[in-house]
């Protein structure tokens, strides 16, 4: 129930972005997807140091062209998906530590709602943005979950790495996301007080 009322909430905040236009840097990025996001361009991409950086974010925009082409609604609406599935991630991961469940949900309210990161959820060009954070609190999250000793913890650990490394593709800025995730890793392995 929690989890749907977040999503209704980001919806309503964000809704009134499915119906405006892509913007203008949008166009260039998803021409260039068309060739460093098409299966075909992996080694080009890969070898070109400035468009790897955003290879989430071509892999992303050229998935939306093969689907429907340059319409602006399903653009913005996987934005607001992932806008969503974030909003999810961090109730998820707040409510993983003791002391922070009480809060969770209502960081996760303030989160879906609050207009610092529109830029964002509603320009299709800043999709890198909501991939970084998507990869990277996925990422904690798993992390976070193989410490239950319940189960064997080497898959989570695996997947938490595959997303680290995918959080820190989408942007120029990956060394400060990669380090301030990392920072935090480090206290994962350490049994959590309640």
């Amino acid at each position: 129930m929690q989890l749907l009322f977040l999503a209704a909430v980001a919806a309503l905040a964000y809704a009134p972005s499915l119906t405006i236009r892509l913007i203008a840097d949008d166009y260039p990025n998803v021409s260039q997807a068309l060739t460093y996001g098409a299966p075909a361009g992996l080694g080009t991409l890969l070898h070109d140091a400035q468009f790897r950086l955003r290879a989430t974010s071509y892999w992303a925009m050229y998935a939306l062209w093969q689907a429907a082409g340059l319409n602006p609604p399903v653009y913005h609406a996987a934005s607001l998906l992932l806008h969503i599935a974030n909003t999810w991630l961090l109730f998820l991961v707040g409510s993983a530590w003791p002391r922070m469940r009480t809060a969770a949900f209502w960081a996760a309210v303030f989160f879906a709602v609050h207009e610092g990161h529109q830029e964002a959820v509603m320009w299709f060009s800043a999709i890198n943005e909501l991939l970084m954070f998507f990869f990277g609190m996925a990422s904690l999250w798993c992390w976070r979950s193989a410490l239950d000793k319940s189960r064997p913890a080497w898959g989570k650990e695996l997947a938490g790495v595959v997303l680290f490394t995918l959080a820190c593709f989408p942007r120029s800025r990956r060394s400060s996301c990669c380090r301030s995730f990392s920072s935090n890793y480090a206290g994962f392995r350490q049994p959590i007080q309640g």
